[in-house]
């Protein structure tokens, strides 16, 4: 009996999975716990696996495809048994826990009506069109759904196989197309005369989550961005010296245990705002923005307050490699108090960050550059940092964010304190 993988739910909050990658194709053997696809939501991206050994029988969405959870995207049966119909709704849903890693959610198992043929509405209304039966067209997709070129074969359209293939590729329908080739057969000229299009990249999954919480923190906050620059020459030296020893930490470990140190003596600064009510955290749960190539995540660093410098170090350094392998679940990026973000690597002089709602304030990182300075009437080098502090002024006011700031400021520049 061919059984459907479904989209998993991975978490209280998720509602929907974007395909971003299938790992075996139609026809494939396929092993108990072994990896089929990959997913992402709007915080993660993993890994799903077999529940049952099998040939996958099809493939209900191809990559790309954003799905709402439970729902069916591939079946898995004994090889050549007939593909059950495609059905867009579970009939049984299993409880899942929200922490539980991808690995450890059973899919529904459900039995489907056989004998529907899966095509596309494309395919549909071609083969409707041509009066050409669904049911004597072999589909040539990795998912065994009836495409659109697949009628266009069916229909003896005349095109050559490269003419074919561009054309596939630059989504563009053959019959708008009047072939100049030999008895009318559209050639790669033809495809190469008409204007390419602009490739169409959907606002899904994570990127979308993140286009929905920037502008509703733009929309809701009245934000300010105070700046300063510490100095971070002692800092340097110090790291030096450590490194000497054997002991290597990097400039934002320094800057990591400086913010936490800082927001535990400042707990309207270590707060969020949520339905009219400012809550103050005993505990500093410290957010680190970390770029992907396709968005950015936080990971929270949870009661860094309680970290010496080399503990807060390693927590972080584990937790930002997670986040970048995608290994983290769903729930390590909730309960942030406050985020940091730095783009000092790349040279960034200055920046205005955007706050991480429901927290009230975020603190950008810039370049550590080498200044002089006139001290007692003698030029001295000195190595600045910018710090930028963006912060809500329903909660934060400008006193308060300096006086955090030159808190930072202060431990940032006497680093053998922390």
């Amino acid at each position: 009996m061919a059984i459907a993988v479904i989209m998993p739910k991975a978490g209280m909050a998720m509602e929907q999975g974007t395909i971003t990658r299938w790992l075996k194709k139609v026809g494939d053997p396929i092993k108990k716990g072994e990896p089929i696809l990959e997913i992402e939501t709007d915080k993660v991206s993993m890994e799903v696996e077999a529940e049952v050994n099998g040939s996958l029988l099809a493939i209900l969405e191809e990559a790309g495809a954003v799905v709402p959870v439970i729902q069916a995207i591939a079946w898995i049966g004994t090889a050549g048994e007939a593909v059950p119909s495609v059905e867009k709704t579970a009939t049984a849903v299993k409880t899942i826990d929200p922490v539980k890693k991808v690995n450890e959610v059973n899919p529904v198992i459900t039995q489907q009506n056989p004998g529907k043929i899966a095509a596309t509405p494309a395919a549909k209304t071609l083969a409707k069109e041509k009066k050409i039966d669904l049911a004597k067209i072999a589909p040539t997709s990795a998912s065994g759904v009836i495409k659109r070129r697949d009628v266009e074969a069916k229909a003896n359209i005349k095109v050559t196989p490269l003419a074919r293939k561009m054309a596939l590729e630059r989504e563009i329908d053959l019959q708008s197309i009047k072939g100049t080739g030999a008895g009318g057969k559209i050639t790669v000229s033809d495809i190469e005369a008409l204007p390419r299009p602009a490739k169409k990249i959907p606002l899904v999954g994570m990127r979308k989550v993140i286009a929905q919480r920037l502008c509703a923190s733009k929309r809701e906050i009245p934000e300010v961005t105070l700046t300063l620059s510490a100095d971070v020459t002692a800092l340097l030296a110090l790291r030096t010296k450590l490194k000497a020893e054997g002991k290597t930490f990097t400039v934002n470990d320094f800057i990591l245990c400086a913010v936490a140190r800082a927001l535990s003596e400042s707990p309207m600064v270590n707060a969020t705002l949520e339905n009219d009510v400012i809550h103050s955290w005993p505990d500093v749960n410290l957010g680190v923005a970390v770029g992907l190539d396709n968005g950015l995540v936080v990971p929270v660093l949870r009661k860094a307050q309680s970290y010496t410098l080399a503990e807060l170090a390693a927590v972080a350094k584990q937790q930002i490699e997670l986040a970048r392998n995608g290994k983290l679940m769903p729930d390590d990026f909730l309960g942030g108090t406050f985020t940091i973000t730095n783009l000092g690597m790349f040279g960034v002089e200055h920046f205005n960050p955007i706050i991480n709602l429901p927290q009230v304030a975020i603190l950008g990182i810039c370049a550590a550059q080498e200044r002089l300075f006139l001290d007692q009437g003698q030029v001295k080098a000195k190595t600045m940092m910018p710090l930028c502090l963006t912060h809500d002024h329903r909660v934060i006011d400008g006193v308060c964010g300096m006086n955090f700031l030159n808190r930072v400021k202060g431990l940032l520049e006497n680093p053998e304190i922390l």
